[in-house]
């Protein structure tokens, strides 16, 4: 939590911590990636980028809006099962906002309840898309370059919701947000991802 003082509001600091050992590059070009792609996509449920500089100690940030309220895994968490209606409520803007990021050339390639902020707005509950960082401009780079693993063996994304074609190597476009989307559906409703590992 931060003051912006040229505009006189409260707002959302995201300071970039390189991860020990290598892979630096990889998280740096990532968190800059975030605000591209965010301030790309112009929609009342992505969270807003305000700004974004390096520090003059060097440090890279962003100035994002400040959300309060509470992750979609939170509701999960303590919910266990959603009803209906409440999964509609939070689908049906989630949906609209990947829509634009489709739209926009983007693909946000970690869709899971720890990035839906439910947002209580001065007119209600907004629901929020978050992390941009593991976001692909579409036409920017062959799929090759973009894998699911990188060259640290780090991840690109979280297993139980990433779709098979990324998981295979394949080329993907936005079909894989929506296999994401498909994955937290039944979750809400459920309870439980629907490929747990029972052993």
């Amino acid at each position: 939590r931060a003051r912006h003082l040229g505009l006189e509001r409260a707002v959302a600091l995201k300071v970039f911590r390189p991860p020990v050992g290598a892979g630096g590059s990889d998280a740096l070009s990532r968190f800059q990636l975030e605000g591209i792609s965010a301030c790309r996509v112009s929609h009342p449920n992505a969270v807003t980028v305000l700004d974004s500089a390096v520090s003059t100690q060097g440090i890279p940030y962003l100035v994002m809006e400040l959300l309060d309220g509470h992750t979609l895994y939170f509701e999960i968490v303590r919910k266990r099962q959603l009803s209906v209606r409440r999964c509609l409520q939070i689908g049906i803007p989630l949906c609209d906002v990947l829509v634009a990021a489709h739209a926009a050339g983007i693909i946000h390639r970690d869709i899971k309840p720890e990035n839906v902020m439910l947002h209580r707005g001065a007119g209600g509950e907004v629901v929020k898309v978050l992390d941009f960082g593991l976001a692909k401009l579409l036409g920017a780079e062959p799929p090759s370059v973009a894998p699911v693993v990188t060259g640290q063996n780090d991840l690109v994304g979280t297993p139980v919701y990433i779709a098979p074609e990324r998981l295979e190597g394949k080329e993907y476009d936005g079909r894989t947000d929506v296999y994401s989307v498909g994955i937290m559906l039944y979750e809400m409703l459920a309870g439980q991802v629907p490929f747990a590992d029972r052993n």
